[in-house]
């Protein structure tokens, strides 16, 4: 032990430990000189004796700091200092070195920093794996995922034994109003009692739901975000116990939330979940719940599942018309709220950065290969003079784990600017990010960054480490030694890690293409109106003020009259704005034979106010608009766009035709509508995945007035003034209901979700491809031009001889030609392969698009032949009497 104790504190009192050995040395030699001197010599013939019976003082000195520190650290020390002086000596090769591997550790680092937000950070629950999502799917496992009815939540509840408590929410959109402040619009959710205590987290200060609080009756009470708080009520402790209104609804706050918590997902206000159930409290098929629960320890989401399908089939005997087809679904909380192409995207991500590091790590491995061997007379040195081979290999990879170092610390600095414009990017949709994702720079992150620095460092340094630890001695030292010693071999290596840039390129820049063909198709897809200047917002008609129809038809009436008398503005109200979505019901068409219900056709139901296409400068093309009287009668009107009567009237007039419309996943009545009219094709869909119109059916207000809607305004004046005006117009009818998203037309197209997602994420693709593109050129020119540095006395003697300057060119780019033909090869079939998998987040046709399949190949030739042209022209000019005078 105490010797183990020395051997460490010789490790930090390197300096002192330097000096005592130094002076034991010193001692010693005197010591001996004086002995020598008793015997007659003199002084100088003394210390000559003395050191001759010494020996080598070096190497004494070496054996003693092996018996007193710890050798294998102090070697590496050396190596370490001696390494940054060479770098530092060498400081083009290493800046050249540094910052390829930077680009190829940023892209990397960026990459996982975002999976790791996204997909891997755990979630803020207590035992989050034990939480899930719980919904349900109509007519089969492969439809989409309704979620659950209240009185399906209480019979699960009731029969499940595979969870420690079931709880359910609906998020939408809360108005907060109290004296003396604006009102304003927040994202909450209702939500059952047992919410928190189902996540593991409760209220920052104050109280959460109790039972009592979420029966019907009770006296309504309200929950605050931690943000809410802090910005509208200045972060008073005193806002417990003060009455707010929430949708109009006088609340007493109750408690306020932890900073950052935003459950289920991006809520800043939450409220029993009976205060939003009253018109479906009972209702079996009004599946708009989105169930969760805790599973009880030793469960599987798949036990669950099958348990709650057993308990489904109880109830589809029992209310057979409401539950004969609904199929529970049993999910990780994380599936639910991340979507399935970020599950596609992050994987295929990662692949194309770990070729860009592949590529980065082939590029600083000829360079290494390059400097071994002009390296070559200083290792044969070293190993002449008592060197092993495993010194030599160890000192040559600390060498290359600095480079990689470096080039971890300058990554990481792209790295971080990188995932800031990708957050950035990400917080400006409209939607944006559940509260649990953000991009920092945790342990994880640092932990993969410090295993792919000493990863590359091995990558890119095992090779030239081997190779150049075992030249031939004696022809090094003599003088027909040089540079070119392990020549073929080493040409074979660098061959090799050429061809595999060649073949990896083509596989990014055949993602990278697609990904922009199918940004480039999004952004052409036509949206059928003109929308400079027009500004869109939305309000909310919910809680106690407006209980049903009548009161919301009334509202929008008194708004729309007084829009109507708004000076230089055109102004309309609709459901949804362009771009934007709508209702989907199911179509059937008087006289005309139908399938089953389930296999109804499908339309988008929109519902407009009277102006609502003169503010979009659209007329109609056949039939009328709407008057003031349509919807109030039994059998209201409706309007159809173009696409409607293509695809159901293709050879018919649709005008004077009766329809019928019936909401999805109810047992609802069905709507008949007389169509007067048919309108130009306006996109409403989502512009995520089809190119083409949907059939889309217009409805007045009147006759179906919904809580949310949008006021779209057609005017000169700036968006900050037509907001001013439309809440001056909104709070004369009712000073408590706040207008929120308000953007322009054009904003709500570019920055909805869709584009957003695959604009970040096509983009990255595209970049990492003119990286790969880059460097896999920069790899071929060195190449091409070290292998002309290394035949410049073989190319001037062939130029002596007679060789023409065409055969020196095909000569020294032949290679290059060879390595292009295998790795495209290669890389077209990669890219092949990878254009199907990416068919999943592509736009339309983009996976098989001629132009980036065909383009991708031209681009390489051209740009791997400039890369080989270059330093083939200057072999064809070379002069050969000061090639044959070369060294």
């Amino acid at each position: 032990m105490r010797t183990l104790l020395r051997r460490l504190r010789a490790l930090f009192t390197r300096e002192r430990v330097e000096r005592d050995l130094d002076d034991e040395v010193r001692a010693h030699l005197e010591l001996q000189a004086a002995d020598f001197e008793r015997r007659g010599m003199t002084p100088e013939a003394a210390r000559l004796a003395a050191r001759r019976a010494f020996g080598g003082v070096e190497q004494m000195k070496e054996t003693y700091r092996e018996r007193r520190g710890v050798p294998l650290v102090d070697a590496v020390a050396r190596d370490v200092r001696f390494g940054v002086s060479l770098l530092i000596k060498e400081r083009w090769f290493a800046v050249v070195a540094v910052l390829a591997l930077a680009l190829g550790i940023a892209v990397n680092s960026t990459v996982f920093t975002l999976a790791n937000g996204i997909m891997l950070r755990d979630l803020p629950f207590g035992d989050p794996d034990r939480i899930v999502t719980i919904g349900t799917a109509m007519g089969g496992s492969s439809r989409p995922n309704a979620g659950l009815s209240f009185p399906d939540l209480q019979d699960f509840r009731r029969a499940a034994r595979t969870f420690d408590g079931l709880g359910a929410a609906s998020e939408m959109t809360m108005n907060l109003a109290d004296e003396g402040r604006a009102p304003e619009r927040f994202i909450g959710s209702y939500i059952s009692a047992n919410a928190f205590d189902l996540i593991g987290l409760a209220p920052a200060f104050g109280r959460a739901f109790s039972v009592e609080d979420d029966r019907a009756g009770a006296d309504p009470v309200v929950i605050l975000g931690h943000s809410v708080w802090r910005n509208r009520y200045a972060s008073d402790p005193a806002v417990i116990g003060r009455t707010i209104r929430v949708n109009g609804l006088p609340s007493v706050v109750i408690g306020v939330m932890p900073e950052g918590f935003g459950f289920p997902t991006r809520s800043r206000v939450w409220q029993p979940l009976t205060l939003v159930l009253a018109s479906t409290l009972n209702q079996r098929d009004a599946r708009g719940l989105a169930g969760f629960g805790r599973l009880a320890p030793g469960v599987t989401a798949e036990q669950a599942a099958a348990e709650l399908r057993g308990v489904a089939a109880g109830l589809a005997k029992v209310h057979p018309v409401t539950n004969a087809d609904a199929e529970p679904r049993v999910a990780a909380f994380r599936e639910r709220a991340v979507g399935g192409r970020a599950r596609t995207a992050f994987p295929l991500l990662m692949m194309m950065v770990g070729f860009v590091l592949l590529i980065a790590c082939a590029n600083v491995a000829n360079l290494q290969l390059a400097r071994a061997a002009h390296r070559a007379r200083e290792i044969a040195v070293r190993l002449a003079l008592g060197a092993s081979r495993a010194q030599i290999i160890r000192q040559l990879l600390v060498e290359s784990l600095l480079l990689a170092v470096c080039a971890g610390l300058a990554g990481l600095a792209l790295s971080a600017a990188g995932v800031r414009l990708v957050s950035n990017a990400f917080a400006a949709t409209e939607i944006g990010l559940p509260y649990w994702i953000h991009f920092g720079m945790d342990w994880q992150v640092f932990a993969f960054l410090a295993a792919i620095c000493l990863g590359t460092g091995l990558v890119f340094g095992i090779v030239p480490a081997l190779h150049g630890s075992r030249p031939n001695v004696v022809h090094v030292l003599s003088e027909a030694g040089g540079a070119s010693i392990g020549g073929v071999r080493r040409r074979r290596w660098t061959a090799g890690l050429v061809t595999a840039q060649l073949a990896l390129t083509p596989i990014l820049l055949t993602g990278g293409g697609l990904m922009m063909r199918s940004i480039i198709a999004q952004q052409q897809i036509d949206p059928g109106v003109a929308t400079a200047g027009i500004v869109r917002m939305r309000l909310d008609l919910t809680g106690p003020k407006y209980p049903a129809s009548a009161e919301r038809a009334r509202f929008y009436r008194q708004l729309e009259d007084r829009l109507a008398s708004a000076a230089n503005v055109r102004a309309a109200l609709a459901s949804n704005a362009p771009f934007e979505g709508a209702a989907a019901r199911r179509l059937s068409i008087d006289g005309r034979p139908v399938g089953e219900q389930r296999t109804q056709p499908v339309v988008r139901m929109m519902t407009i106010g009277r102006g609502y296409f003169d503010t979009l400068g659209a007329r109609a093309v056949r039939g009328r608009i709407f008057t003031a009287v349509d919807g109030e009668r039994e059998q209201g009107s409706t309007m159809v766009n173009e696409r409607f009567a293509e695809v159901h009237f293709p050879n018919l007039d649709p005008i004077g035709h009766s329809i019928t419309l019936t909401a999805l996943g109810r047992d609802a009545a069905p709507e008949r509508f007389t169509i007067v009219g048919v309108a130009p094709n306006v996109r409403q869909s989502s512009t995520e995945n089809a190119v083409a119109i949907d059939p889309v059916v217009y409805v007045p207000y009147v006759g179906n007035p919904i809580p949310f809607a949008s006021i779209l305004v057609r005017s000169d004046a700036s968006p900050s003034a037509v907001a001013s005006l439309m809440r001056e117009h909104v709070g004369a009818i009712d000073p408590d209901l706040p207008l929120c998203d308000i953007r322009t037309l054009d904003e709500s197209l570019a920055m909805s979700d869709e584009r957003i997602g695959l604009l970040v994420f096509g983009t990255m693709f595209a970049v990492f491809a003119v990286i790969a593109l880059v460097l896999a050129t920069v790899g071929v020119y060195t190449v091409t031009a070290y292998a002309i540095t290394q035949r410049t006395r073989e190319i001037g003697l062939r130029v002596a001889l007679g060789a023409q300057a065409r055969q020196i060119g095909w000569l020294v780019t032949r290679p290059a030609a060879r390595q292009l033909l295998i790795g495209l090869s290669v890389g077209m079939a990669g890219g092949l392969g990878l254009a199907q998998l990416l068919r999943g987040v592509l736009i339309g046709d983009s996976a098989v698009d001629p132009v980036t399949l065909f383009g991708v190949p031209v681009l390489l030739v051209l740009v791997s032949c400039g890369a080989s042209f270059i330093p083939a022209r200057r072999a064809m000019r070379l002069n050969p009497a000061a090639a044959l005078r070369s060294e």
